[in-house]
């Protein structure tokens, strides 16, 4: 098979001019290692650092002293990179946050030193959350904010700890498992390995989470949603005793998504109606599960493990997408694991049920997705090595903040000693020489020298 790799360099002069343009009157190239004053007095007091790491940015906020107001989210100094930002450090010594510091940035939460004893109107982005290690701020902003403590308050309050590297919010809170076999292997339909190792991990993180469950093997959402059916009416008596559950969690049986959507579908609308008629306030988690082994080519559908995990998670996606509704995607974790460490096992004898480790590995991924929290903090370890807890800890933190190394679609894996691989370049202008101020002969002169470059490196042109 032949494969075509296309390079398409675009060279737009109208982004050109904008960014020579811009106030700080900065190319996105003198980004890496550049310094602005962003005081209040414009004395250098409090400065703002961006430094280039791979393809984004950091930024760091150092000095003493409040910072200034910025007129729009467009007029901080680094409007420009804005988007490439990948995370932002504010040093102890910032006094007061100004108007629009951060809301050109996208994040959702950010932890203040304890320095900061003011934030301006519009300083965040309406519905940020704010961790602060201060207390008694003022603050004008829209934002959630919480202030740290260690031990579990004993007043009313807004409070966090941090667990690993991510704040955790103060709170007591109740979860319902709903599903079938592959929530309770492997243990019992009493006491199901997935809940009770969520349970014992949020314990050991100093988690107030009361776990409930409904199990029964080889069940479907559509019994669970039926009234009639015996498992149906359990979970019916449980939403109409308890209006408080914060978190519900519905596991679909294992092919289901796949190999009968619409039910599927069908199943999750109708208890998702149901539950948000009888909870005060929930959020409903789809737990997207695994591939295994005798789905494959030989004796099932699926090309690899991979490949089926990536279509039941499609399906579990669209269908959260669909009914705004979240996925803990546990598959993604095991494909993750499958596809990294051969030698960890995360099925049950049956190549299909899930192990101990594939239980544990599965309760991490919904602590991290639901409660946002580091679940590589934990201490608890079931009964497996701990240098493999380690692993299965370290992947469900990767997949739920989206943090892997790269994308663990499947990947065609067909011998490729015979591929033909060409490499062609194409450049295309956007030419707007009326109003960009730049003219042709720049335009000229940079296409002269790529075009002289890639006839150095044996590219004729026709291939240009």
């Amino acid at each position: 098979m032949k494969h075509i790799k296309t390079i398409i360099i675009f060279v737009s002069v109208i982004l050109l001019f904008f960014i020579s343009e811009c106030d700080n009157k900065t190319t996105a190239f003198r980004f890496d290692d550049a310094s602005f004053d962003i005081s209040l007095n414009g004395d250098n007091s409090l400065q703002a650092n961006t430094k280039k790491d791979g393809i984004s940015y950091h930024l760091k906020i150092t000095g003493e002293g409040a910072s200034k107001d910025f007129e729009s989210p467009n007029k901080v100094p680094w409007y420009v990179i804005s988007k490439k930002i990948s995370d932002v450090e504010i040093d102890g010594g910032i006094t007061t946050l100004g108007s629009n510091i951060f809301t050109s940035l996208s994040f959702e939460k950010y932890i203040i030193p304890s320095s900061v004893t003011s934030i301006k109107k519009d300083a965040f982005k309406d519905n940020t959350y704010v961790y602060s290690y201060g207390s008694n701020i003022d603050n004008k902003a829209k934002i959630n904010l919480y202030y740290y403590s260690e031990t579990k308050p004993t007043t009313p309050g807004n409070y966090f700890k941090m667990v690993g590297d991510e704040p955790f919010i103060w709170n007591s809170y109740k979860i319902l498992f709903i599903g079938n076999s592959f929530t309770y292997y492997p243990y019992s339909v009493d006491n199901p390995a997935v809940p009770a190792l969520f349970s014992s991990i949020a314990l050991d993180l100093g988690i107030d989470i009361t776990v409930d469950w409904v199990v029964k093997g080889s069940h479907t959402l559509t019994k669970y949603s039926n009234a009639s059916d015996e498992m149906g009416a359990i979970v019916d008596e449980k939403l109409r005793e308890s209006d408080d559950y914060d978190f519900i969690v519905l596991q679909e049986q294992s092919t289901t998504p796949i190999e009968g959507y619409d039910s599927f579908y069908s199943a999750v609308r109708s208890l998702k109606t149901k539950i948000n008629s009888t909870q005060k306030s929930v959020s409903i988690y789809l737990y997207s599960t695994w591939g295994f082994p005798d789905k494959i080519t030989g004796t099932g559908n699926y090309e690899s493990i991979p490949i089926m995990e990536k279509a039941i998670r499609d399906a579990y996606t669209t269908c959260a997408n669909e009914l705004d509704l979240k996925v803990s995607n546990v598959g993604k974790a095991f494909t993750t694991v499958y596809e990294r460490y051969k030698d960890i096992n995360l099925y049950w004898s049956d190549n299909k049920h899930q192990s101990l480790e594939g239980a544990y590995l599965s309760a991490l991924v919904h602590l991290s997705t639901i409660l946002d929290v580091d679940v590589r903090a934990t201490n608890y370890e079931p009964d497996i090595e701990s240098s493999t807890a380690a692993i299965l800890k370290n992947v469900a933190y990767e997949v739920a903040f989206n943090k892997e190394p790269s994308s663990i679609d499947p990947i065609n894996t067909e011998e490729k000693e015979n591929e033909i691989t060409e490499n062609s370049i194409v450049i295309a202008w956007y030419k707007k020489t009326d109003t960009s101020k730049i003219d042709q002969t720049l335009i000229n002169s940079v296409s002269a020298s790529l075009k002289e470059y890639l006839k150095s490196e044996g590219i004729d042109d026709s291939t240009i």
